[in-house]
């Protein structure tokens, strides 16, 4: 009998064991297709993590079937070494998973974000850290991904940087994050290492909650609209941690908010609504189905006078497009921005879409940072003036004559709005060289923040 019961506790935890089925349903795109995915966890001893499990594909789903005691299990998935754990969808390091095993049949799904080895996804440079991907607002009850762009010599010096804060953060800087294409923010503030640095805040937006995030709220009716409490998470929750974490200059001076669309209604709206935080405001195809609640703020507020707002649209957004933003202008002028201050382009070719943000963001950026001698600017449309290139098609230099402000700035695009470089006017400079462009189409823009001159002309490189 003895000898039975002790045979009966040696083998129990046997009798217990039941069956655990991991099962990862998703994998990033970029998984070489002859790779294995494996599980490694404390599946043997409570312990290791050590060793590897490989799943077996049945065509669509990578699964494992694991007999295991009732218990909690950490684990993680990888591709078999210790360099390809999974991580996530920006290829950051991230915790292992854990599981309670109640016993029998138990089946878990998985979708794996993204491989440590595999950040190339990211088309974002190495100046773009994610400060937090899941930083939470008690103002909103929600977290979100915040990214933020770190001038290249940010490291290398003790100064202080201004700060400015824009929206839809997941469109900025990254074609794998974004919806419809990148701004290539980081790329066009690298080729602007010579000018006025700053630190760029992305906040991401979530296509459920945008509308009601960035939408005003009515002085004089009731609401649901949560424009209000995402100005205070900014104000209250974000700026506080950024300017704790990196070397700011937190003064409103300093400090700019932008957006494009909806993403400018919340942001002119934040300006209007706390000057005291904020000074800067860059303003992309600026959406028109809030503008009674803008009237009311900047009837009910005023606008600071010290404010410099860029307002900037494309002529292809409609026909009534030119019309509201001069109306807009108008407004705040008469709520109080000096005429000095404002910056109101409507851009013939552009549309409220990405690659039209992306060539423009250089001139908007220049134009709010640039030190404030260099400035002096108008309320108009942007002005027609002739400037003239050749050779047309160019092979090593193109040159340009006509009345160029010194100080102005020359930039080539590609014919995909992709910033390509940039310089300022200077008398003893009038050409710009080409040599290294690949043939093709190119367009050339120079832009004048003194008087709000625009002028953008395709070349062709051979």
């Amino acid at each position: 009998m003895n000898k039975i019961l002790y045979f009966f506790l040696s083998f129990m935890p046997l009798f217990l064991q039941g069956q655990l089925v991991l099962k990862v349903e998703t994998i990033p795109d970029l998984t070489p297709v002859a790779d294995t995915i494996f599980v490694s966890g404390n599946f043997n001893d409570g312990e290791n993590l050590d060793f590897f499990i490989p799943l077996e594909f049945d065509g669509s789903n990578w699964s494992v079937s694991l007999n295991v005691v009732p218990g909690t299990y950490n684990y993680s998935f990888s591709r078999g070494s210790s360099s390809s754990f999974e991580g996530s969808l920006f290829g950051a390091p991230i915790a292992t998973r854990e599981l309670v095993y109640l016993g029998d049949l138990q089946e878990v799904s998985h979708d794996v974000l993204g491989w440590l080895d595999f950040p190339s996804a990211s088309t974002s440079t190495a100046s773009v850290h994610v400060f937090n991907e899941a930083f939470y607002s008690a103002q909103l009850d929600r977290t979100r991904t915040i990214w933020v762009y770190l001038p290249e010599q940010y490291d290398q010096d003790n100064r202080n940087y201004p700060v400015l804060y824009l929206q839809d953060g997941q469109n900025l800087f990254d074609d794998f994050t974004s919806v419809q294409g990148e701004w290539g923010i980081d790329e066009t503030m690298q080729a602007f290492a010579d000018f006025e640095q700053a630190i760029i805040v992305a906040i991401e937006s979530e296509q459920e909650f945008r509308n009601l995030e960035y939408a005003p709220p009515s002085i004089s009716a009731a609401s649901d609209a949560e424009g209000g409490q995402y100005i205070d998470f900014i104000v209250s929750e974000l700026k506080p941690a950024i300017d704790q974490f990196y070397r700011t200059k937190p003064e409103a001076e300093f400090t700019g908010i932008g957006g494009s669309t909806l993403g400018a209604t919340i942001a002119l709206y934040g300006s209007i609504l706390r000057p005291d935080i904020f000074s800067r405001v860059l303003l992309f195809s600026i959406d028109q189905s809030h503008k009674f609640e803008i009237s009311q703020a900047i009837e009910e507020y005023g606008v600071a006078s010290f404010s410099k707002v860029c307002l900037i649209s494309g002529g292809e957004e409609g026909p009534e497009t030119a019309e509201n933003t001069l109306n807009l202008a108008l407004e705040l002028l008469d709520g109080g921005l000096l005429d000095m201050q404002l910056l109101n382009l409507v851009i013939s070719d552009g549309e409220a879409s990405e690659w039209f943000w992306k060539r423009e963001f250089g001139n908007a950026y220049y134009w709010l940072f640039q030190q404030e001698e260099n400035v002096t600017t108008g309320l108009s449309i942007h002005s027609e003036f002739e400037i003239e290139l050749y050779p047309n098609p160019a092979i090593d230099q193109l040159h340009w004559q006509g009345s160029l402000e010194p100080n102005a700035l020359i930039t080539i695009f590609g014919n995909d709005g992709r910033f390509i470089s940039s310089q300022l006017v200077t008398e003893a400079v009038t050409s710009i060289n080409v040599a290294e462009l690949e043939s093709g189409y190119y367009f050339f823009q120079y832009f004048s923040p003194s008087n709000g001159q625009l002028k953008t002309l395709p070349f062709l490189k051979n």
